[in-house]
């Protein structure tokens, strides 16, 4: 029996209910085949699970690739086309949060390593590679981004030997290049130039703040964290804060000294 979604599926390129039903033959693990959307010509490694609201979308002109043993959670989008060219190894987790991976341009390639983790609603897209246990979270928005791997994923025992990590929200700087490191909760202003970024393992993008604590509307200013772990890792020569909390901690600086006089 033709049903009428799966006339409307195939004229946009998908696969029918039950070709879509047919892919649990290779050993792919799809929970609900009336709400996953897969294109045709989509290559999916066996025991990967497949949860409802799944779209992996292709046109003839792109590859669109998902290796063995991924976890693809609700509302993740995988999209590759205008000639892009979209990669997924072994073993990673993209979700939940509504996940985005699209190579949607004609020079975009996006690939991403074994044991990788994307969630919250992190975005990738642009000219962008992902070692292995690499993990972007938060709602980030990353564009053609390089992050470097590691020995395993974010459960390893060591975390400075974990890949690289980008968390937060906001978007991430462009061209953005880190190797593998630890996570920190400090923060500093972000700066035109990331060149020193190379050698920071971790980075922290979040919202610029007011000086009540509160985020601020429509702010896309992003901040960057640093490890304090790691002896090699880069420091800043100047306080990670300015504006009002530098003042801040000028004044307090100053009222330390005339305590230290006064005694």
């Amino acid at each position: 029996m033709q049903l009428r979604h799966d006339e409307q599926r195939s004229a946009l390129g998908f696969l029918t209910v039950a070709e879509t039903d047919a892919l649990t033959d290779g050993g792919v693990r799809i929970l609900d085949p009336y709400s996953t959307l897969v294109s045709r010509g989509v290559r999916i490694g066996p025991d990967t699970i497949v949860y409802p609201g799944v779209v992996m979308q292709r046109d003839a002109a792109s590859s669109l690739t998902v290796g063995s043993s991924n976890v693809l959670y609700p509302g993740c989008l995988l999209m590759a086309e205008r000639g892009g060219r979209l990669a997924i190894g072994d073993n990673c987790e993209l979700g939940p949060g509504g996940v985005q991976v699209k190579a949607n341009m004609p020079d975009a390639e996006i690939v991403l390593g074994d044991r990788v983790r994307l969630l919250n609603g992190a975005e990738l897209t642009g000219r962008s590679r992902l070692g292995h246990g690499a993990q972007i979270i938060g709602q980030v928005s990353a564009q053609s981004v390089q992050l470097g791997g590691g020995l395993g994923g974010y459960s390893w025992p060591d975390p400075d030997e974990r890949g690289a990590l980008l968390k937060g929200a906001g978007p991430a700087p462009r061209a953005l290049r880190a190797r593998r490191g630890v996570s920190s909760r400090s923060s500093c202003r972000d700066t035109r130039s990331n060149s020193h970024l190379i050698r920071t393992g971790i980075l922290h993008l979040g919202q610029q703040r007011d000086r009540r604590g509160n985020a601020r509307s429509g702010s896309r200013r992003s901040h960057l964290a640093w490890s304090r772990r790691t002896v090699h890792r880069w420091r800043p020569r100047w306080p990670p804060f300015s504006g009002t909390a530098a003042r801040c901690a000028s004044a307090s600086r100053r009222g330390s000294r005339r305590q230290a006089v006064s005694a």
